[in-house]
């Protein structure tokens, strides 16, 4: 892993590496970005890694780096200092981090070529791992209106299920379904073949 510290990569040096970091970003954003930009440079298999979580918004935005299938990290200090592990932020670690390691996005194939970021409304990222999806959409407030899940077989039924809040949505078919559902943020699908 090397870290351009708040710059762009260069590209001469991208087959020299094989962790790509979103380089100290300003924004939650800004880590979806690279990440979908660095492995559409590098290959949809790329570990990229988020950076540490601080950096996101509010400094717990852990959704936009697990949905985009990106490597966890974190970094505070213990006992003191800003970065101060509480007992709130170890319970909100925890809980991405089980779900990091039950999922494990980053071994998935990240689907770039399925949602624009610049014109799809959510935004919204997907990665196949197997024969099951894992969509990530992105929005301040999303009210009652479709998602679209592409990239899915044709004749195949799939369910829908929230791994973050343990939420079942029902079923539906591919190869183009869509579900009206509400979010905040982040929405986290994974969506299996029956």
């Amino acid at each position: 892993e090397i870290c351009p510290c708040g710059t762009g990569y260069n590209f001469f040096l991208m087959p020299y590496i094989n962790q790509p970091v979103a380089s100290d970003p300003e924004s939650s954003f800004q880590i979806r970005l690279k990440g979908k930009t660095m492995k559409a440079l590098m290959g949809p298999t790329v570990p990229y890694s988020g950076d540490h979580i601080e950096l996101s918004d509010n400094g717990r935005d852990y959704a936009s780096t697990i949905g985009i299938g990106a490597v966890l990290e974190t970094k505070f200090t213990w006992p003191e200092g800003k970065q101060k592990l509480t007992p709130e932020r170890e319970q909100l670690m925890k809980k991405w981090l089980t779900i990091y390691k039950e999922k494990m996005l980053p071994q998935g194939i990240y689907q770039g070529e399925l949602y624009d970021i610049g014109y799809d409304v959510p935004e919204t990222h997907a990665i196949k791992k197997g024969r099951v999806m894992y969509y990530a959409f992105f929005h301040k407030s999303w009210v009652s209106q479709d998602l679209a899940l592409r990239g899915l077989e044709p004749g195949v039924t799939y369910t829908l299920f929230d791994y973050v809040n343990g939420v079942d949505y029902g079923i539906v078919q591919g190869p183009v379904a869509t579900v009206n559902i509400s979010f905040e943020h982040a929405l986290l699908l994974e969506v299996k073949p029956t």
